[in-house]
């Protein structure tokens, strides 16, 4: 009765990459006895950063089927999975939606040069999604909840919900986990995207309300919680929604403006701040009653003690004799803050203080109650945190904040995952990734560009086979936008996978790429860096370390004229060219500073309380 069997092969990801993978294999028998190998001979052992293969095998003449995982000479690790198998009719198809294939010979008709065409957007959105989910994942959605379908047809059919939330990057978790939390937030709020009212600031609040499902869903694809961990409760994407939407109604956010323009790059930041849902509303009031002072109602010193003895799960915090004074302290039963054994809350932080990581994190979780973009990134022995701001004209800035690098920004990791994406794949090692963060923050800046941009690269998988197309499609990117990254990257691929290109043309790349990115130091010098891995010549490989090192050197010179990060920008060129200003601080008894003690220039914008003493340390002042 069965015409194929059907199967997913491949290691869990419990194996850690580690071992030197499996190689499996399918066979079929008529008998029993004499066996056929119906998969390659000598496949390719798979490892855990392997995707799941597929693979569908005839049976209408056979009546057996042996499955072999073999250990390519080792077990260790070797965690291999067979799933979804099935035994499938003729007439069966694995498909819910149209194959990536189809959407390609759509699109190959329908290509042209330039921005992408209106009618083509949408296709290329939908191969994008299916490319990306999966027939298989996707036919799971669409399995486990009848209202899915619904779901599914909404966001498949709304160019904008579908554009918005492709170029709004790739899930914290996975694909399959974001479809259900947009399908629940979908399900439960659907009504709100169709109220076409208007805020005071000029948004359509459907608009709005558009915007914060989509980042729920990429970013609740994942565990959101608070950080302390024990039995704190994670966050529900429904609930959070629904706190940051009555907050925007309230005005308890610190800027309704601002918060209505994020992008979704920008918005799902916000939706990510790892507090638990309970205590949102609880720190933006508790806040806002202690400190008038916007510095100091976000500066997490003055909530908490650096001190490394502290214990989150001391009885004192729990126990019901005191709750009463605890309830007094932080008005717990006001917001129904949970009050029960082995369940750490922000208060008991409060009480014990933290070291860096904990202050840093409980400052992510200040800037995001009020609705801010904020996350904890990792410094040399240290844990600081960046924060987004209104730097005017309509343009967001990130400040690196709680910094004790003698390089600032060049010793910054990115935080975890990266804006955009950029930033996050090879690099030169020639300083942390954090400094991405400029790059990525000015193609948000200049969403119209960035999303044109994108939309075009969506092309770049459909042609992977053609060169020339390819080089076409990366080029009419970069002319939408100069600095975008995932286009460069896609042109240094091509010519460095190009045997025919010459050393002239790559040193010719390299000087596109150190004028369009000058003054991101780090971005420009990882690119160049990658072209030239394939320079052969000393005198081609001389003159890349002359466009490098005159790039580096302008970018030292940085204007607020060139960049928002004038400040930041000549400290990374500077470390990269091994130019490091280790001072604190510098002190004249003549000139324009006479008399004052001045922070060196790499810790001007760090953000850091210093103290000073002149007396050999028996008296100090803030």
């Amino acid at each position: 009765d069965y015409a194929y069997f059907t199967v997913f092969y491949g290691l869990n990801s419990t194996a850690g990459n580690k071992g030197n993978g499996v190689k499996f294999y399918i066979y079929t028998s008529e008998d029993g006895k004499t066996w056929t190998l119906r998969t390659e001979e000598n496949p390719t052992a798979l490892k855990s950063s392997n995707s799941a293969v597929y693979a569908k095998i005839d049976i209408k003449d056979v009546n057996y089927i042996r499955l072999y995982a073999n250990d390519n000479g080792s077990n260790a690790s070797d965690h291999a999975v067979w799933g979804d198998a099935k035994l499938v009719k003729e007439n069966y198809s694995e498909n819910v939606m149209m194959t990536v294939e189809e959407f390609d010979e759509m699109i190959r008709k329908a290509y042209k040069r330039g921005p992408v065409e209106d009618e083509l957007v949408l296709p290329l959105l939908q191969r994008d999604f299916i490319k990306r989910v999966g027939q298989y994942q996707l036919r799971m959605f669409l399995e486990e909840d009848p209202k899915n379908q619904e779901t599914l047809e909404w966001f498949l059919n709304n160019e904008e919900a579908l554009r918005l939330w492709t170029i709004g990057g790739t899930p914290n978790g996975t694909y399959l986990r974001s479809l259900q939390v947009l399908s629940r937030l979908y399900q439960t709020y659907k009504e709100d995207l169709n109220n076409e009212n208007m805020t005071a600031n000029g948004t359509k609040y459907k608009d709005l309300y558009l915007k914060m499902m989509l980042s729920l869903s990429l970013s609740h694809s994942t565990n959101v919680g608070l950080w302390i961990g024990g039995g704190s409760k994670l966050s529900d994407a429904v609930t959070r929604y629904e706190i940051y939407k009555q907050m925007h109604l309230d005005g308890k956010l610190g800027s309704n403006a601002m918060f209505e323009n994020y992008t979704i790059e920008e918005m799902r930041a916000v939706m990510f701040t790892n507090i638990d849902d309970e205590e949102i509303l609880w720190l933006r009031d508790y806040s806002e009653k202690k400190f008038s002072n916007l510095v100091d109602r976000f500066n997490p010193f003055k909530y908490i003690n650096y001190t490394k003895g502290y214990g989150y799960y001391r009885p004192q915090y729990y126990s019901q004799e005191n709750y009463a004074k605890w309830d007094a302290k932080y008005e717990l039963s006001k917001y129904n803050i949970t009050y029960q054994a082995r369940t750490p809350k922000l208060w008991i932080v409060f009480e014990e203080g933290a070291v860096c990581g904990g202050l840093s994190k409980t400052a992510a979780n200040l800037y995001g109650v009020w609705g801010y973009p904020a996350k904890v990134v990792g410094q040399p022995a240290h844990a600081a945190y960046i924060y987004l701001y209104n730097a005017g004209n309509g343009k967001n800035a990130w400040q690196l904040a709680y910094s004790v690098a003698s390089t600032g920004w060049a010793d910054t990791d990115g935080g975890g995952r990266m804006p955009n994406g950029w930033g996050g794949g090879w690099s030169s090692g020639a300083a942390k990734r954090g400094s991405y963060h400029f790059l990525s923050q000015e193609a948000q800046n200049e969403y119209e560009k960035y999303e044109k941009a994108e939309l075009i690269l969506l092309q770049a998988d459909t042609f992977k086979d053609d060169k020339r197309k390819l080089e076409q499609i990366y080029r009419d990117a970069l002319k939408e936008e100069i600095i975008n990254f995932d286009a460069w990257v896609g042109m240094i691929s091509l010519y460095n996978a190009d045997a025919s290109k010459t050393d002239e043309e790559r040193i010719a790349l390299a000087e596109e790429i150190a004028e369009a990115m000058t003054y991101h130091p780090l971005p420009m010098y990882d690119l160049t860096k990658l072209i030239g891995t394939k320079i052969t010549s000393p005198e081609y490989k001389g003159k890349m370390l002359m466009i490098q090192e005159q790039t580096l050197r302008k970018a030292t010179k940085a204007t607020s004229a060139n960049t928002l990060y004038h400040k930041e920008v000549p400290i990374v060129a500077n470390a990269i060219l091994g130019v490091i200003d280790s001072r604190i601080a510098t002190f004249s008894f003549s000139g324009a500073n006479a008399g004052k003690i001045v922070l060196s220039k790499q810790l001007q914008s760090a953000q850091v309380t210093w103290s000073y003493s002149l007396d050999g340390g028996n008296n100090w002042k803030e």
